[in-house]
């Protein structure tokens, strides 16, 4: 895998740049620094670090697919994966599944359940809506770490980071 190295740099004001530097690989902010500037520089570039896609079963699944993972109650050990065009069931354990995705789109609501938090509508205190209607259950447990999902969804939407 390739790897890249992205500069940003502060100035005070842009009379001291030299035009040489404005292309492609190089950003600039005056200082003071706004905090809204400076995420908009960031977040495109952490963006296209995340994976759009899994391995499942040997075939490609996009993370925008997945609605949310829910504990088979039919065999110990298996996790099924409720995409928005099926299901598929894998073995092991759920935690160790989110281990391997990323935090930024799934969160846990219930030891049975984790939702793909971009495909969650809305969020009460105990019921978790997503996309297609669905409603998931959110224990005490897991309740705070759902709000501050959902709240870092709507703030990045609002940014502009989630398309």
């Amino acid at each position: 895998m390739r790897s890249f190295v992205y500069f940003l740099w502060l100035v005070i004001d842009f009379s001291r740049c030299n035009a040489a530097f404005f292309d492609a690989k190089f950003q600039f902010l005056i200082k003071p620094v706004n905090i809204d500037a400076l995420q908009d520089l960031i977040l495109p570039i952490y963006e296209q670090h995340i994976p759009k896609y899994v391995i499942i079963k040997s075939q490609e699944v996009l993370l925008s697919d997945i609605l949310y993972f829910e504990i088979s109650s039919e065999k110990r050990r298996r996790v099924n994966i409720i995409l928005k065009s099926g299901v598929i069931s894998c073995s092991g354990k759920l935690t160790d599944l989110l281990n391997a995705l990323p935090s930024t789109h799934f969160v846990r609501c219930h030891q049975s359940f984790a939702i793909n938090i971009n495909n969650t509508n809305k969020i009460t205190k105990n019921i978790a809506v997503l996309a297609d209607g669905i409603e998931l259950d959110i224990t005490r447990t897991y309740r705070e770490d759902v709000r501050k999902a959902f709240m870092r969804k709507l703030h990045a939407r609002s940014a502009g980071a989630i398309r």
